[in-house]
């Protein structure tokens, strides 16, 4: 579904039910702060001792200002989200649909237990070589592997029934978040944003990435979807490239994706857990901590944990979002950091399937390039990823936008990596992208006609529901 047809309808519920609040991160910060004495890391049989912590965050760092502003950022998002980070995973980058789709492939047909999925926007796509989602997953029940599916009514609404209707008959359970019926009138605002795939419940992909035909080569907006309003796009523009990024785990963690995938599961629907969680080894050498967020949660988990990662930033912040409307303590937290010497790099999208949100983000270019943070705008692809590297350690890959509407009316789900292979993966793509990228600059932007800097600023009536 086209981001401002999600935008049209967040507007009649609005107008219907009320909005949202903006959650608030400071306090939680403050109170996170003071929670946590003894940063804990679970290791595959017991938590690690004090002196292997304090080895591990010796590694990651090169000067005891950094070592304590990292120990610092990791207490506080223990305190925030009540979880050790969890060693002894392998973690790899999935750029863009192509790559992503062909792992993902190879990942379901090696099930032999179980294949779960939890997708906003579920399609029939091909996942290479003709082969489909859909002959794959009837493929795998055929041969006794359970398969287990949720999908966001609002988000797969454009799917065809009859698509859904085959995979039941073949045994594929199904749940639907949040369906459009009177029933439900008050949660419309209320979407499962989250992109999940756990296959044995040992392996694990996630982040930004749709099963959209969108991703299907170089196809761009032409999907069924048909939906082609992009702000300054010609209709050659609109047929380019999707730039994305997954995030493939092998080891404990996926164990938390699993529990965030049960979570969401409709209770009335019997489905085998038996294989759900093997005992899981060692797997590599990355730390991660999984956070699921909801707006039905007592406090923001992830909203508040990653400002205070850029809070406690010592060296750079490298961001992507695909829809960047900042809420008033994110635009702070980056402001913030930039004033005090952290260098501070936005890639953004210079098209996108949301003109609306196009125009916010634009209205706070002057405010941030004037306090020092430098942003590049996109428009060789259509950028849809959401990752943060900050320091070439700290990285997050998930589903959350820079927005508000990931901060308070979606569940979402991201993933925070501690390691130097993930940061690396993302700083060199960011700075492939660079290369391709336009940078805004502060005199040029100025000059730009009126009647834009208008529109702009008046689109911010509306950030809230984006």
């Amino acid at each position: 579904m086209n981001k401002n047809t999600i935008s049209i309808c967040t507007l009649i519920v609005f107008l219907a039910t009320g909005c949202q609040s903006v959650p608030e991160s400071k306090e939680v910060i403050s109170q996170a702060s003071n929670k946590v004495n003894q940063l804990d890391i679970k290791g595959s049989n017991n938590m690690l001792s004090q002196k292997q912590v304090d080895r591990v965050i010796d590694n990651l760092t090169n000067t005891k200002e950094e070592e304590e502003l990292l120990e610092k950022q990791l207490k506080i998002a223990q305190g925030i989200t009540d979880q050790p980070l969890i060693a002894g995973n392998d973690t790899e980058i999935l750029f863009d649909g192509e790559q992503t789709f062909k792992v993902m492939k190879e990942t379901i047909e090696s099930a032999k237990n179980h294949v779960n999925l939890e997708y906003f926007i579920f399609e029939n796509v091909d996942l290479g070589n003709q082969v489909t989602l859909e002959s794959l997953l009837i493929k795998k029940r055929a041969d006794g592997v359970d398969v287990n599916i949720i999908y966001d009514a609002i988000g797969s609404s454009s799917t065809p029934s009859s698509f859904f209707e085959t995979l039941n008959k073949a045994g594929v359970k199904l749940t639907e978040f949040h369906p459009i019926d009177v029933e439900n009138i008050g949660n419309l605002n209320h979407r499962d944003h989250r992109k999940i795939l756990v296959v044995d419940g040992k392996v694990a992909i996630i982040g930004g990435i749709n099963l959209s035909q969108t991703y299907q080569s170089k196809q761009g907006f032409s999907s069924s979807r048909k939906n082609h309003d992009v702000e300054n796009a010609t209709d050659a523009e609109t047929s380019k490239h999707w730039r994305d990024t997954d995030l493939l785990i092998k080891g404990p963690a996926v164990a938390e994706l699993q529990k965030l995938f049960l979570k969401h599961w409709d209770q009335s629907i019997d489905i085998n857990q038996s294989g759900f969680y093997p005992k899981l080894e060692t797997q590599g050498k990355e730390f991660v901590r999984v956070i699921g967020s909801s707006p039905q949660d007592n406090k923001p988990y992830f909203y508040s944990t990653l400002i205070s990662a850029i809070d406690n930033a010592s060296k750079k912040v490298i961001l992507n979002s695909a829809y960047f409307v900042p809420t008033e303590d994110q635009k702070e937290s980056l402001t913030d950091a930039a004033k005090r010497g952290i260098k501070i790099d936005l890639m953004l999208p210079g098209l996108s399937d949301s003109s609306l949100s196009l125009n916010v983000q634009r209205s706070y270019y002057e405010d941030l390039l004037e306090n020092g943070v430098d942003i590049f705008e996109i428009e060789s692809q259509i950028l849809h990823a959401k990752t943060i590297s900050i320091d070439g350690v700290w990285s997050v890959v998930g589903s959350s936008n820079f927005d508000f509407r990931s901060a308070s009316l979606n569940d979402e789900v991201d993933v925070i990596v501690l390691g130097h292979k993930t940061a690396k993966q993302l700083n060199e793509k960011f700075r492939q992208d660079e290369a391709e990228a336009k940078k805004i600059e502060l005199n040029v932007w100025k000059k730009r006609p009126l009647f834009d800097k208008v529109k702009q600023y008046l689109s911010r009536v509306f950030r809230k529901l984006l």
